[in-house]
């Protein structure tokens, strides 16, 4: 009797959703790669492809509060002025509406852009740093060679946006987070904190000292 055949469920519902989603095969590769490396870039955190439709509604629903320690993937996003995002990323219970960082994929059949269309992806550029979301570029041809290495580029940039965001919430609240730990005192934060990395040892980070 022949073997059954070893399935990954979870990640080919996820390259199935994502394709359903993406604008070019390139884009699928970069969506499989940033799922499989955020999915596991912090202890206990997860990760999730939302469509607009779907991240949106999450902001609204009470489901928001347990989905708060996890990174959301939207491919597609349309800003009406800006135009649609190849991939937005999102910590829902830190920044809520407003991307951690957007990801474009650029020169999708492998060639050089035009003088044209990197005119308009600088404007594109420039109208999100306006509203402050900071853009990454990658080649397509980067993009297949080095889908793997990129997204890690990618998951430690959303680690530093994370703790300066995270940084300026607690200042906002009023709480000294060095203080707090110093008197044993519990305090209210975005997440379940603090964030660590997986495979890392437990290390608090504390700010303002």
């Amino acid at each position: 009797m022949q073997a059954p055949v070893s399935t990954n469920y979870a990640s080919n519902s996820v390259a199935c959703k994502l394709w359903g989603m993406v604008d070019s095969p390139v884009e699928l590769v970069f969506g499989l790669a940033l799922f499989e490396r955020l999915s596991t870039y912090y202890a206990k955190w997860g990760c999730w492809i939302y469509s607009q439709q779907e991240y949106t509604s999450l902001l609204q629903t009470p489901d928001l509060k347990n989905r708060r320690g996890t990174f959301a993937i939207v491919p597609q996003l349309a800003y009406e002025v800006i135009g649609r995002l190849d991939f937005a990323i999102f910590i829902p219970g830190l920044t809520g509406s407003f991307p951690m960082v957007a990801i474009e994929c650029d020169g999708h059949q492998f060639h050089e852009r035009t003088v044209e269309q990197a005119s308009k992806d600088r404007k594109r550029d420039r109208a999100l740093q306006k509203y402050g979301i900071p853009v990454l570029r990658f080649t397509g041809t980067d993009i297949v060679r080095r889908s793997v290495e990129l997204a890690d580029e990618v998951a430690d940039f959303l680690d530093l946006r994370a703790e300066e965001k995270e940084r300026i919430a607690f200042l906002e609240r009023g709480i000294d987070v060095a203080q707090a730990l110093e008197e044993g005192r519990s305090f209210p934060a975005p997440y379940p904190w603090p964030r660590i990395k997986a495979g890392t040892s437990l290390a608090t980070r504390v700010y303002g000292r």
